[in-house]
């Protein structure tokens, strides 16, 4: 979690913006405070109310695009669409790879075997995932949002997608 609970940042909201801000974005920012810890991955790297970043650094719209659902769980992994047919969380392996693990954005970011030639040329070695998802740095979001298109790309020919 980006290390608040809920009650504070519904405080930190209320005493800093509840004032200067339209009614509607009260109502939005309230569900938005409810529903945040729903999302796995977006738990670990929203902690505001705003603007990511990378929706104003990243002008390729593929790019934005891929780094929305990969940020918002709106993808293809294992980890996903296994929670929609109600799979235990440990039970959503990856297929294409040796490593028993979940299939999710850290397995497919930066360790699964199988997107080691991209990840190679795409993924900076000394990054985390949050850190990756996180970024500000445009030359870093292109990689990880290429290596994503890529990553996506060869996964859906191996299982005929």
């Amino acid at each position: 979690m980006c290390g608040y609970s809920q009650s504070t940042l519904m405080l930190i909201y209320y005493t800093s913006v509840k004032q200067e801000t339209p009614r509607h974005v009260h109502f939005w920012v309230e569900i938005w405070c409810r529903n945040m810890f729903v999302t796995h991955t977006l738990q670990k790297i929203k902690c505001t109310f705003d603007r990511a970043d990378y929706l104003q650094v990243l002008e390729n719209r593929m790019f934005r695009n891929v780094t929305a659902e990969l940020r918002l769980s709106s993808h293809t992994l294992f980890v996903e669409t296994g929670r929609h047919r109600q799979i235990p969380r440990q039970d959503r392996k990856y297929i294409l790879c040796n490593i028993d693990d979940v299939e999710d954005e850290y397995h497919v970011i930066l360790i699964c075997p199988f997107y080691n030639n991209i990840r190679i040329t795409h993924i900076p070695s000394l990054f985390k995932c949050v850190q990756l998802l996180n970024e500000t740095s445009k030359p870093v979001l292109v990689k990880l949002s290429s290596f994503c298109l890529k990553a996506f790309k060869l996964k859906g020919e191996h299982l005929n997608v």
